[in-house]
């Protein structure tokens, strides 16, 4: 999933947002420098991306600690059962459960909050850049007509559509690739 994530849909947004800049930039070089500045907008929701990578490898150590437990009930069921200690196995299994559900909850968290303050930081911007173009082409201080600036508009939609995806693609690569990593970790060990 990690590898068509990167291969699939991290490219195709990437390349959605170029070819969106060429056709603004056509439309209107003016309102397309301003449109590229709203896109450092979404900068400072990398914080999330890397907030997610970090979670999501604490959940990957929780889950390694629940399997670990899990392994020692299996493997020693005899000693368990010998020394009557199933209870406190069972709550051992429950506590390395619980910490995995606890920090898939934070992973899921932030995601989703990295999605909603995108989806915000879009919509602000779209609408920021629909007063400001409109009021500038009114007031005649660019040179477009009202159906060009209906045509940038549109495109700007277009534009940060891709911004939005990269945002949440990053962070489902990064939810993955804490996966790999642990996986990497256990390859190198001796």
């Amino acid at each position: 999933a990690g590898l068509k994530l990167v291969l699939g849909s991290l490219v195709e947004g990437a390349l959605n947002l170029l070819f969106g800049i060429v056709v603004l930039a056509a439309l209107s070089g003016e309102l397309t420098v301003v449109c590229l500045a709203g896109l450092f907008g979404f900068i400072p929701l990398r914080r999330f991306t890397k907030r997610v990578k970090k979670q999501a490898k604490k959940r990957q150590s929780g889950t390694a600690r629940r399997v670990e437990v899990l392994l020692q009930i299996v493997s020693g069921i005899r000693t368990v059962k010998a020394f009557r200690s199933e209870d406190r196995k069972v709550a051992e299994f429950a506590e390395a459960d619980q910490e995995v559900y606890r920090q898939s909850l934070k992973v899921q968290r932030t995601k989703s909050l990295s999605d909603a303050l995108s989806e915000f930081t879009n919509n602000f911007l779209v609408m920021l850049l629909s007063v400001g173009g409109s009021f500038l082409v009114l007031r005649q201080v660019l040179p477009l007509g009202p159906a060009a600036l209906l045509m940038f508009l549109s495109q700007v939609g277009n534009l940060y559509k891709p911004a939005k995806k990269l945002v949440k693609d990053v962070n489902g690569m990064n939810d993955a690739m804490a996966s790999v990593e642990r996986v990497f970790e256990i390859v190198d060990l001796p």
